[in-house]
């Protein structure tokens, strides 16, 4: 039995030791592809030539970007992409970017201003993504809170209820029951805005990456435009069906049309 618990107590302090290595090594490599990323982003702002300026800033906004698909993605680093992209003339993928840093944190300030940035570069009749309506209008804290911020609040919220009323039948005060309302309206609120974005959720967001994509009335080569001029990169839109070749979109004004499945990629991956 001795030998048994030795070789077990060997085993497991091997296994231990094999994943932290492991883990160490993982870690070592996102840090070195982070500093590659930066040498290169640093790189391109002291090239002079143009053409060598873009291919320096797209390299880096490629590495950018594998920091942030292959470690612990952060807005940040999806931050970084979406400057590299723009200052290689690629909108739609700066659009891109900045849209995933914004799902990591809705409230991240520098993503926030530069997509705004990179929205006024599009021609003025592109449709851009807006605001919720009566959602944002009342429940203003919608997109400015986490989902995880709204779930804490929606809990604390119904617990605070539930003391209250209980109060209010235990120790027969009627003034708790008014208490009540303040927290119970609170919930109703966090539950709302949980259950839209629930909705919105089944709802696939995308960005044009592909610049002069043609729209069409159907899903054909051959069928007519839908729109009188190509979308361009940048251009946001809800993705409502997804077939062999072409995909069935709609736009922030609620116009709908087919692209192809190449010309665009998911906010959310």
């Amino acid at each position: 039995m001795k030998i048994l618990r030795r070789t077990l107590v060997c085993l497991a302090i091997g296994t231990f030791v094999a994943v932290n290595i492991g883990a160490s090594r993982a870690h070592a490599g996102e840090a070195e592809s982070l500093v590659t990323a930066i040498e290169a982003y640093s790189d391109a702002q002291s090239a002079t030539d143009r053409d060598a300026r873009n291919r320096a800033f797209t390299r880096a906004a490629v590495l950018f970007e594998g920091a942030a698909t292959d470690g612990h993605a952060t807005a940040d680093l999806w931050v970084n992409a979406g400057n590299a992209w723009l200052q290689s003339q690629s909108i739609g993928r700066a659009v891109l970017a900045y849209r995933r840093a914004l799902e990591l944190n809705p409230r991240h300030a520098r993503a926030d201003q530069n997509i705004a940035h990179a929205r006024s570069l599009l021609p003025s009749w592109v449709p851009r993504k807006g605001s919720s309506g009566v959602l944002d209008t009342f429940f203003f804290w919608h997109r400015t809170l986490s989902r995880n911020d709204r779930q804490a609040i929606a809990a604390l919220a119904f617990l605070l209820t539930c003391l209250a009323v209980a109060g209010a039948v235990g120790w027969r005060r009627s003034a708790l029951r008014g208490i009540a309302i303040v927290p119970l309206i609170v919930w109703i609120g966090a539950m709302g805005s949980l259950l839209v974005e629930s909705d919105t959720a089944r709802r696939s967001e995308a960005v044009i990456v592909v610049d002069e994509t043609i729209a069409r009335a159907s899903d054909s080569i051959n069928a007519a435009a839908r729109f009188n001029a190509a979308l361009p990169g940048g251009t946001e839109l809800v993705v409502l069906e997804e077939r062999v070749y072409f995909t069935h979109v709609r736009l922030a004004n609620e116009r709908d049309g087919w692209i192809p499945r190449s010309s665009y990629e998911l906010v959310t991956k």
